[in-house]
């Protein structure tokens, strides 16, 4: 009789340790990275018209100079923006190539991006995601002779990658 008690309890316990460790598993069901900057590219004299880029390359610039586009024609790029800052500053250079002796040659501008990063927990499994708000002034074009005429931001909301959020007229 006390066997039976002694491994009815001994039953009773490692079923109640089984049952009180689990835990739910953390599957995310929704997006869990941090949206890229989407770019149109829109013709100056047309602003309904998309226009493609010849040959764009764009790199990030910082400590390194990081390539985030690579020489290719485009009308759209996503991009993306540095969380642990409240700007990045981008150089576009159209009709991009390389001369004989490796200098890269092609109309350069120079674009600062600011914002304001608003990082959301999404749980212990999903991490952290950062989301984006641009400024009404958040695009600066540093340079005097330039081949983007004019920037807009149409969407200020960086959530996802659905739709563009900036626009480029050249």
């Amino acid at each position: 009789m006390k066997k039976t008690i002694l491994l009815f309890l001994f039953a009773l316990f490692t079923a109640s340790l089984f049952t009180t460790s689990c835990q739910r598993d953390d599957i995310c069901s929704e997006p869990t990275t941090t949206p890229n900057l989407i770019i149109r590219f829109y013709d100056a004299t047309d602003a309904t018209e998309t226009k493609s880029v010849i040959n764009l390359r764009v790199f990030e610039l910082g400590g390194d100079e990081i390539e985030v586009v690579p020489s290719g024609t485009t009308d759209s790029i996503a991009i993306p923006l540095r969380s642990l800052q409240d700007f990045t500053e981008f150089v576009f250079v159209s009709n991009s190539s390389i001369d004989e002796i490796g200098n890269e040659t092609g109309d350069v501008d120079t674009l600062r991006i600011g914002y304001t990063v608003n990082e959301r927990f999404l749980s212990r499994g999903c991490g952290v995601v950062a989301n984006y708000e641009l400024p009404a002034n958040g695009l600066l074009i540093e340079d005097d002779e330039r081949w983007i005429i004019s920037t807009e931001i149409i969407t200020s909301t960086i959530i996802d990658e659905t739709a563009a959020h900036v626009q480029i007229f050249h």
